[in-house]
């Protein structure tokens, strides 16, 4: 797949297709006459099928506020990534000229994509460009009407950026929301999303914004996986390729966003193949891709809640009451960042409190003095990234060096950046603010000495603690919480296994897991050997 990056997006999203693929479209469709105005898809509603144009064009419209997107021509193909992760339209396409165009049902086209390469390749690659070109320029079928800096709202902002769902958010005040408030009666003095297909939604949740949009998946309690993955981190994406990629039924299941903590880290340098660098989001962006390529589906954000084992079948509850089926489970849901235990903490949680730093948390402290307290790669890698935007950024590390926790060539970068300030055994003491944070306290640990600092945001990113509490006793874990695998519990014949048959887990959610992507990808990727062992022994 070619890399929208470097090239005009433009370009690439008017991917033509080669007569072969042309012709194998034809022989898995049908070609009929269209009329203007004669709708193809719908925002809000399912796709139904991949259409390619003969000789008719058709305009790509934002409904939510009437405006035309790009007019698509004759000889090119409708649809965007959505269409391949099997969500909702989030616009709307109109035949603007008459003529003839081809239908594809979804399951001939989801055939053609895994059994022809070229198809799959000019097809992905145009996709991709297409939702690159939606972000940027603010087309889909999402609008919210908020404050940028509501603390309300910024969950549901956090959620739609990580998942590249295109979105804009507008201030309450402007002309264009008071419009909207006139149009849909609304009070406005609450968040609001309104979506392509007109409905509204008053105080969004990620949750309920996921539902809307076609993120949260219908699954029937009785539809049986041969593979959940629990974590859509990089060794769950990398889980979901192979596993998918090799015929089994794969689900994920992600509780934020997919990338995990590592979708968090504004740029991975030393990630093979990517000499100059990648973001945490883009890489498992392309994961996520690759996997839904493939057929893997993704369920999010839900998570899972408990696991009861079995055979053949284990059962995953969910935080919404619902359960799956699965013949084998992946543990992939990594770690989280430990909270600080101080007071007025989860007051201030998205009003000066973060604990990602992201193009969306780095504009909430644009020119400012942000805080990041950690000494480890990510803290490190987020302090480089704000001070892209900052006035200056100040480190608070509890330790007397940089040395045992961060790679050296970060930490070189970090001690000569004229606009960071790196303080050692500091520990901050104290939040100070009204409803947003205006400065913190900090203490020496050495001298005892307590300070302030003058900042309206901080980023926690101290540690890590294990979410694992839902595998019950079956799956035996470590007094902090990781999960034995291997050795560690007497099955040396996979490296992933846990106590539990038919139960792995890969990445740093295992106990004594090297913390680095590149681990967590090959670990992913090894594990469904053993799954299809395992899925062998029960036939």
């Amino acid at each position: 797949m070619m890399d929208p990056e470097f090239v005009d997006l433009d370009v690439l999203s008017s991917t033509t297709l080669a007569s072969d693929v042309v012709d194998s479209l034809r022989d898995a469709g049908q070609e009929r006459l269209y009329q203007v105005g004669d709708v193809l898809f719908e925002a809000g509603k399912a796709h139904e099928a991949f259409w390619y144009l003969v000789d008719a064009t058709v305009c790509i419209v934002d409904p939510t506020v009437n405006r035309s997107g790009f007019v698509v021509a004759p000889g090119q193909f409708l649809g965007e990534l959505g269409l391949l992760q099997q969500q909702k339209a989030v616009l709307t396409a109109k035949v603007d000229s008459p003529g003839r165009i081809l239908r594809v049902s979804l399951d001939a086209f989801r055939t053609l994509i895994e059994t022809n390469p070229q198809a799959s390749d000019a097809i992905i690659t145009a996709f991709t460009a297409r939702r690159q070109r939606m972000l940027r320029k603010g087309l889909g079928g999402l609008t919210l009407l908020a404050d940028e800096s509501d603390k309300a709202i910024l969950a549901v902002r956090q959620f739609a950026a990580r998942n590249r769902i295109p979105h804009r958010c507008i201030g309450p005040d402007s002309n264009e929301a008071q419009a909207f408030k006139n149009q849909f009666g609304l009070r406005l003095d609450q968040p609001v999303a309104i979506f392509g297909d007109g409905s509204v939604i008053e105080a969004p949740q990620p949750a309920t914004v996921a539902a809307r949009l076609g993120a949260e998946l219908t699954i029937d309690d009785d539809t049986a996986f041969d593979l959940v993955v629990v974590g859509g981190g990089p060794s769950g994406l990398a889980a979901a390729v192979y596993g998918a990629s090799e015929g089994l039924k794969t689900l994920v299941v992600e509780a934020t966003a997919i990338g995990g903590q590592a979708g968090t880290s504004s740029r991975i340098e030393n990630y093979l193949g990517f000499p100059t660098g990648i973001s945490g989001g883009d890489l498992c962006w392309r994961g996520e891709i690759q996997a839904a390529k493939f057929g893997a589906r993704f369920l999010l954000p839900r998570r899972v809640t408990a696991l009861h084992t079995g055979q053949p079948t284990h059962v995953l509850q969910l935080d919404n009451d619902r359960e799956l089926h699965a013949r084998a489970v992946v543990v992939a849901c990594g770690v989280q960042y430990r909270k600080l235990p101080i007071d007025r903490l989860e007051q201030f949680e998205g009003a000066g409190i973060f604990y990602s730093a992201t193009e969306l948390e780095a504009r909430l402290c644009r020119n400012g003095t942000p805080v990041v307290i950690g000494g480890g790669n990510s803290a490190g890698q987020a302090a480089m990234y704000l001070a892209e935007t900052s006035a200056h950024v100040h480190m608070l590390v509890r330790a007397d060096s940089l040395g045992d926790s961060m790679s050296e060539y970060l930490s070189q970068r970090l001690l000569t950046h004229p606009r960071i300030s790196v303080h050692y055994e500091v520990e901050m003491m104290a939040l100070n603010g009204d409803r947003r944070l205006q400065s913190i306290e900090i203490r020496n640990r050495a001298n005892g000495v307590v300070d302030s600092l003058e900042t309206n945001a901080v980023f926690v990113m101290i540690g890590a603690a294990a979410y694992t509490d839902w595998l019950g006793p079956d799956v035996k874990r470590d007094k902090r919480g990781f999960v034995l695998t291997g050795d560690q519990v007497n099955r040396a014949t996979s490296p992933f296994a846990t106590t539990c048959p038919g139960v792995y887990a890969v990445g740093d959610v295992r106990t004594n897991s090297v913390k680095r992507v590149a681990s967590a990808v090959g670990e992913g990727s090894v594990v469904v050997s053993s799954i299809h062992q395992y899925l062998s022994s029960l036939a």
